[in-house]
């Protein structure tokens, strides 16, 4: 009989195709913008280069000076790379999930705000925001054995 404090065989493959999505994603963008994938005219490349990269995070940031917009370019691809390592390896996973959600909803929130919507259907950044916040609220979750009181009958 299973044990009803772990999650079913089920819920721990849809965890790890989670984790595993989501780190695959942060490795792309991250190689984007290094310029592992090759140059920004090839398809299924957004950047292409780092430059690009500051370029639209200048865009996406008006508020601030040039040079604290760039520490924010890499700042955003240091965690993005330990992200990635980190749900590969599934060290943290709840820390690595809430810092996704929280790391995509930043940008989600800045591409509407100062891109516009028009400008958004192209970036994945809305499915790893939804799937960073799904994966995240998974790994919280309380078996519903551990709700009821206890000697209730199941």
């Amino acid at each position: 009989m299973r044990d009803p404090n772990h999650p079913a065989p089920t819920q721990r493959r849809i965890a790890v195709l989670l984790r595993y999505g989501l780190a695959s994603l942060y490795a792309w963008v991250v190689a984007d913008r290094l310029g592992v994938l090759g140059a920004a005219d090839n398809p299924a490349v957004v950047w292409g280069d780092f430059d690009a990269f500051l370029e639209y995070t200048a865009t996406l940031n008006p508020w601030a000076p040039r040079a604290l917009s760039d520490a924010l370019g890499y700042a955003v691809t240091v965690v993005e790379a330990g992200l990635a390592v980190q749900l590969a390896l599934g060290y943290r996973q709840r820390l690595a999930f809430a810092a996704s959600a929280s790391l995509s909803l930043v940008f989600v929130t800045s591409l509407v705000l100062f891109a516009g919507l028009a400008q958004t259907p192209g970036f994945i950044a809305f499915t790893v925001c939804v799937g960073a916040v799904s994966a995240w609220l998974f790994r919280n979750a309380t078996p519903m054995a551990r709700l009821r009181p206890s000697g209730v009958a199941q």
